[in-house]
């Protein structure tokens, strides 16, 4: 909670001393696994305060720009209890001034990633295969050009996707299917009910599944963050099945 490390803090966030602007700036970024803490000089304006935020714990964040990053100075409410309170970035100054820069919290604004944009991914499996990651194929090659092998629709959340993933699996007996060894429907259903884990990637490239990257933690439990980290429609999306 805001505020609650600081034993001298007062009603307006520890506030520098009578007659001392503060000089330093202390930025917390709450998360659900612990909140992330990062100690700079103070900058002179909102602009440049988001900036500093988002270069020391960016690394922490889903979309680390300043563009996407609000600050809130902690405060306590009238039933005294510590709270994140909304400041105009023309008043940083003046709030910081007055609020004190014991702690200033750092949030991403995901109002940006709540519409979802519908559409299809290639779904891609992997699995280890000796010291290697091996991927399914993603594109057969008509005599026109290259179809997808494994159309889904984007999932809007990790239920939805794993879900889809047990349907593709179940439907998709070629590739699939031969990926895993699965010959009939029997052995397919079989298999699907075994499955207990389900770990999602991005591919860095839209045409081929040599660099990937999992999805963060957060993903698979925040829909804000899946629907802003799931690749977009005719990218490529991967997963491992256990």
């Amino acid at each position: 909670m805001p505020g609650e490390d600081d034993p001298t803090s007062t009603s307006v966030g520890g506030s520098a001393p009578p007659n001392e602007s503060p000089t330093v700036v202390k930025f917390v970024l709450p998360s659900d696994d612990g909140d992330h803490y990062a100690v700079a000089n103070l900058p002179q304006t909102y602009q440049e305060a988001t900036v500093e935020a988002v270069k020391i714990l960016g690394k922490y964040m889903i979309d680390p720009t300043p563009e996407n990053t609000t600050l809130k100075c902690s405060a306590k409410n009238r039933e005294g209890q510590w709270v994140w309170a909304d400041i105009l970035p023309q008043d940083w100054e003046k709030m910081i001034n007055r609020f004190g820069s014991n702690e200033v919290g750092v949030f991403e604004d995901k109002r940006l990633f709540k519409k979802f944009v519908n559409g299809q991914v290639t779904l891609t499996c992997g699995k280890v295969d000796g010291s290697q990651l091996r991927w399914t194929e993603l594109f057969r090659e008509t005599s026109r050009n290259l179809e997808p092998l494994t159309l889904m629709t984007r999932p809007k959340n990790y239920k939805e996707a794993v879900d889809f993933v047990k349907d593709m699996i179940r439907r998709n007996t070629w590739t699939l299917g031969f990926f895993y060894g699965l010959s009939d429907d029997a052995e397919r259903e079989t298999y699907v009910k075994s499955l207990t884990t389900f770990k999602f990637f991005l591919f860095l490239n839209d045409t081929n599944t040599k660099t990937w990257m999992e999805f963060p933690p957060e993903a698979y439990t925040d829909d804000d963050n899946w629907r802003f980290i799931v690749p977009l429609p005719g990218s490529i999306l991967g997963v491992i099945v256990e």
